[in-house]
């Protein structure tokens, strides 16, 4: 490895050991920064076996700040740990240990009152889609919105 990849490697390391990353943004880096990807490659396995990245633990951490501070839904998560390369397997592991399904279920319902209260003015299913849309749009399954927000809908009529 040159001595240009070794300093890149270095920064790497120290962005790791600052916060959670992936196998796939840890070969990113690399390339972006002039490396080649057969050194890209080595520095990912170097920081693989020297547990800076570890998949799993990103995936985990990944799905649960994605759902306390986002606000995504399972399927939004999904889809983005796909886009990171990450192994379905690892992914469905990932959603069973850092989401709870009522947590889940107390995200859509916040989400979609707030989403409520600026919508004014228009007819009931219009107002129903645009939640729908929304809900979806977050990532979250259509089967756990439509309850929720055929609740919320009935309330803000009486």
């Amino acid at each position: 490895m040159s001595e240009e990849n070794a300093l890149i490697l270095k920064k790497l390391m120290a962005l790791c050991s600052r916060g959670e990353k992936c196998e796939y943004d840890a070969y990113q880096y690399m390339t972006k920064r002039g490396a080649s990807h057969e050194d890209a490659k080595l520095a990912v396995e170097y920081l693989v076996e020297n547990r800076f990245i570890d998949n799993e633990r990103y995936s985990t951490a990944f799905a649960a700040d994605k759902l306390r501070f986002a606000k995504w839904g399972k399927n939004k998560i999904v889809n983005a740990l796909r886009l990171k390369r990450i192994p379905d397997t690892l992914i469905q592991s990932a959603l069973d240990m850092a989401i709870d399904p009522d947590d889940e279920k107390k995200a859509i319902e916040s989400e979609v009152a707030k989403k409520l209260r600026g919508i004014r003015g228009e007819p009931r299913h219009k107002i129903w889609e645009k939640l729908m849309r929304f809900a979806i749009s977050r990532g979250y399954p259509i089967a756990t919105c439509k309850p929720i927000i055929d609740r919320l809908m009935d309330e803000t009529n009486d």
